[in-house]
């Protein structure tokens, strides 16, 4: 792998941490956006961690250059956020890296360990060309438009109208690969559509605000983030707060929940759907989208069954295929998609009239 960092004191801490137990090995090190470009053309390294702030040509142009010319997993390693640092490593984001991993200090086991871990599972991440926009795909099923009598099904008794409070909710789950795909689909929703959104992203510890302030200059919904409970309102994106799990308290509520870790997960795309289905039934919908591992499929296998219309991100647009191919596998996805179409489809689906029709319904 190699390692992108100005400082070297900062390269050689890396470097020992890295090497720490024998089974990585760090081939370079680079200390500009020249010299990084260069290497990674030169070594073809598995796996480059970066600094974005970095003289000369700069970490995020170096990623821009790298992910257009010889596409590597980069690995954004940063301090906990300043504003202006997580501006910047979720502008590395957007331009192509992976995700964000927090920097060790020169002692710190724990966030060690985590780099180490996160550099294993990239090293088998397939990465391709990354360019402006999103890839479709030609083999994506694509469901037509619901037609205009179409309805959401409701957990009410058949026949009965759905009580003002009670609105669709959207559930959106993602990691690696994640955050611009995400803005990528709420940016695309008509900000008209009546629905509350719960996004679950893997995050560093310390980034959800960071996040939700990124989210907020890309999307035309509010983004909050949950602090304790707080009520659906429609056209609101909700957040846990860190280091919280985000799941539906009531039909009504929404709420961060600290709970023990979820498959390795706080906060768990599981947890989430898994409310979802409890709480929201017929009147969800999920969404998995680009991340490694598989948190989220046995979640929406059972937004699924409780009559949630489901999707998942195809291969072709999903930087790290391994969520959503999860997902596709336990059986609980309605329709596969390439990115540029979820927002039109989502977009279809909450404008179709909402009333109780009983168990029986178009999804």
């Amino acid at each position: 792998m190699l390692v992108v960092d100005d400082s070297p004191v900062c390269r050689e801490q890396l470097r020992e941490l890295l090497e720490a137990e024998r089974d990585i090995e760090v081939v370079g090190e680079a200390g500009t956006g020249e010299e990084a470009v260069e290497l990674v053309r030169q070594l073809k390294p598995d796996v480059t961690t970066m600094d974005v702030q970095m003289p000369g040509l700069g970490g995020l142009r170096a990623i821009e250059q790298i992910m257009a010319k010889t596409p590597v997993p980069i690995l954004v390693v940063t301090g906990r956020p300043a504003s202006a640092g997580a501006d910047l490593a979720f502008e590395a984001v957007r331009r192509g890296a992976l995700d964000l991993v927090e920097k060790p200090g020169p002692h710190d086991i724990r966030a060690g360990h985590g780099l180490r871990a996160f550099v294993r599972r990239f090293a088998d991440v397939r990465v391709v060309r990354h360019v402006a926009g999103s890839r479709a795909s030609a083999s994506a099923e694509v469901p037509p438009p619901p037609k205009a009598g179409s309805v959401f099904r409701s957990p009410l008794p058949a026949g009965s109208r759905v009580p003002p409070a009670v609105m669709t909710v959207v559930g959106l789950g993602a990691s690696a690969g994640g955050p611009l795909t995400v803005a990528t689909v709420l940016a695309g929703v008509d900000p008209q559509a009546r629905a509350a959104f719960a996004l679950v992203q893997h995050l560093p510890l310390g980034f959800v605000n960071s996040f939700a302030e990124f989210l907020s200059r890309k999307i035309p919904q509010r983004v909050q983030v949950v602090r304790s409970q707080a009520p659906l309102e429609a056209g609101v994106v909700f957040l846990a707060a860190d280091d919280h799990h985000l799941a539906m308290a009531s039909p009504q509520t929404i709420a961060s929940v600290q709970g023990p870790h979820v498959g390795g997960h706080r906060p768990s795309v599981n947890a989430l759907f898994q409310s979802l289905a409890e709480f929201v039934g017929p009147l969800g919908i999920g969404v998995i989208l680009s991340g490694m591992g598989n948190d989220g499929a046995q979640g929406l296998r059972r937004m699924r069954a409780a009559g949630a219309y489901t999707i998942a991100q195809d291969e072709g647009s999903s930087i790290v295929y391994g969520m959503p191919r999860a997902a596709v596998e336990a059986g609980g996805v309605k329709t596969v998609l390439p990115l540029d179409l979820i927002a039109p489809i989502l977009t279809a689906l909450l404008s179709a009239p909402r009333m109780a029709i009983g168990k029986e319904g178009p999804w």
